[in-house]
């Protein structure tokens, strides 16, 4: 949402607080001077911004944030506002997020005849969960999260990677040997697999 949000010029329809700009209705009428245009100019980007967000809306509950904060004053709502919505409901910044998160850590599960890459996305996942929350998950929890979750054939290799990057160890590199390991190997093992369960 960031990275769209600058590219299209909404970064400051799209924050977390009001822009200095808007007016305190967007039905008043705007002066024609340096400060009117950039009135004018917020006004036209709050409405290409909620524009967008209900486009990207899919469901009843999402579109019901923007009916909250449509008012008198502001018609067609107000862009900030969906945001701070969204932001309360979806990254909740209490104790129970912490504790939710820890569990999906905790809860990781990987075979040996499944792809390392499912492990890795759902880690970014929570990763990206706890971003600006008091949550937030390291990258040493992570790495922590892929030794405990490996299955004993990766952990040969993950040891040497480790004592080959030292201090300079990130998840990429646990990410990119697994892979490797799963690219030479993982057909054969997935075929294996699903004859074992046929048995069954």
């Amino acid at each position: 949402m960031g990275a769209f949000a600058e590219v299209e010029g909404l970064s400051d329809a799209l924050g977390d607080a009001l822009d200095p700009n808007m007016l305190d209705s967007s039905v008043s009428v705007l002066g024609k001077d340096a400060t009117g245009k950039l009135q004018s100019a917020a006004v036209k980007t709050n409405k290409k911004a909620m524009a967008y967000l209900a486009l990207a809306f899919d469901n009843m509950k999402l579109l019901r944030l923007i009916t909250n904060a449509k008012s008198e004053e502001w018609p067609e709502g107000e862009a900030w506002k969906v945001m701070q919505f969204l932001t309360k409901k979806y990254r909740p910044n209490d104790l129970q997020t912490r504790v939710e998160l820890r569990k999906r850590l905790v809860n990781l599960k990987l075979r040996f005849e499944q792809d390392p890459s499912d492990l890795f996305e759902e880690l970014e996942a929570i990763e990206h969960a706890s971003a600006k929350t008091k949550a937030k998950v390291t990258e040493i929890d992570l790495i922590g999260a892929v030794y405990a979750v490996a299955p004993m054939e990766y952990i040969a290799v993950l040891t040497m990677e480790e004592s080959v990057r030292g201090e300079d160890l990130e998840l990429e590199h646990l990410e990119e040997v697994m892979c490797k390991i799963w690219s030479t190997v993982g057909a054969s093992l997935v075929s294996s697999y699903q004859g074992r369960q046929k048995l069954f």
